[in-house]
C-alpha cells in the first residue's frame, strides 16, 4: 500500500512528523461507527515507527458519503 511505503520512507529520511490523509466509505462502515480499514492503515503506519498524535475529519456527501481523516503521526523514538 502506497501510504505505508510513504510512512516508511519518511521515517528513513528522519522526518519528525508524518501526515496521512485517509478516506473511508461510510456506506461500508457497520452503522457508521466502525472503520476497520482505517484502523488497519493506522496500525500499519505505527508499525513503521510512528505514533498517531492527532486526527481531524471531514464528511463529504449526504447519507452514505466519504469521510476524509487527516492523521498527524510523530516518531516513536
Amino acid at each position: 500500500m502506497q501510504i505505508i511505503e510513504d510512512a516508511r520512507m519518511a521515517y528513513q529520511q528522519d522526518r519528525k512528523i508524518f501526515v496521512a490523509r485517509l478516506s473511508a466509505d461510510l456506506g461500508k462502515a457497520s452503522k457508521g461507527t466502525s472503520l476497520p480499514m482505517v484502523a488497519n492503515v493506522i496500525e500499519a503506519i505505527e508499525a513503521e515507527g510512528w505514533h498517531l498524535d492527532k486526527m481531524a475529519n471531514a464528511v463529504f456527501g449526504m447519507g452514505f458519503g466519504y469521510e476524509n481523516i487527516t492523521c498527524l503521526f510523530r516518531r516513536t523514538d
